[in-house]
């Protein structure tokens, strides 16, 4: 569930990502995952 949860965040960043600051949202969306990775580690 947390995989499947992490996916549609993934998808909802990337599609705001072609209507905003690319590098700002790559940048977060970087630190997004970095985080899950963390969490899934734990």
């Amino acid at each position: 569930k947390l995989t499947r949860g992490l996916g549609k965040a993934g998808l909802f960043l990337s599609n705001s990502a072609t209507y905003e600051c690319m590098n700002r949202d790559i940048d977060f969306t970087a630190a997004l995952v970095s985080a899950g990775v963390i969490v899934l580690l734990r």
